[in-house]
């Protein structure tokens, strides 16, 4: 896959003061690689514990999942 790297640059400048949250560590990696920062992982913890965690300390919180409906209504209730 081609990556547009100005598209990139211009993407973390907009996500400066942006929580990142992940599923896991090979989720992270990727963003790293491109040098993202601020990049949170899920990990088996409740998705809206971390989102109220990051949520106090940054701007906003960007949160990218595959999760189905079922799998993102069990992460928030868990």
């Amino acid at each position: 896959m081609k990556v547009n790297w100005f598209d990139v640059e211009e993407l973390k400048v907009e996500l400066r003061d942006t929580a990142i949250v992940v599923e896991g560590k090979r989720d992270k990696e990727p963003l790293i690689n491109l040098g993202f920062s601020d990049i949170f992982t899920i990990s088996g913890q409740p998705l809206n514990e971390i989102a109220d965690s990051v949520s106090s300390k940054y701007r906003s919180v960007l949160v990218l999942t595959d999760y189905g409906w079922r799998d993102f209504h069990e992460s928030i209730v868990a």
